[in-house]
């Protein structure tokens, strides 16, 4: 079970289960945002959840590494020097970045347009993050 507090009042705002298939991997990290839920779990896997209603909306391959503060963007690291973003409510990839080393660290901006990338050779990237298409636009 994971469940979610309120960092400033300390009051819980709810919980999901996770289901582990008897064990079969472990929960390594767990961060949430309003409705969203992202565990990062041993087989390098992000699951996504819905924190009102407790369901599993999908997964994706890698390790979450930020969520942006309005919950609607997330980026993956796949492990030497590759990193996706993903859309929250879709699941859809927005983009996709190679760097020549490891991800150690990323922060979204506060208005969710910026992301911060520090890999392990101890550089700093500042991207413009995609964003998705306007439903107006694909129609």
């Amino acid at each position: 079970m994971v469940r979610v507090f309120d960092a400033a009042t300390g009051n819980s705002l709810g919980a999901i289960l996770v289901d582990t298939g008897n064990l079969s991997f472990k929960v390594r990290r767990a961060a949430a945002v309003g409705d969203t839920v992202l565990v990062s779990d041993s087989h390098d896997r992000t699951l996504v959840y819905s924190l009102k209603s407790g369901e599993q909306k999908g997964k994706v391959f890698g390790y979450a590494r930020a969520i942006s503060p309005d919950g609607s963007k997330f980026l993956v690291d796949n492990g030497k020097g590759e990193a996706d973003i993903y859309e929250t409510s879709s699941l859809r990839s927005l983009g996709h970045f190679v760097f020549p080393a490891r991800v150690t660290h990323a922060e979204f901006s506060a208005d969710a347009t910026t992301l911060l990338v520090l890999t392990s050779d101890q550089t700093v990237y500042r991207l413009k993050c995609p964003q998705a298409l306007q439903a107006a636009r694909v129609q």
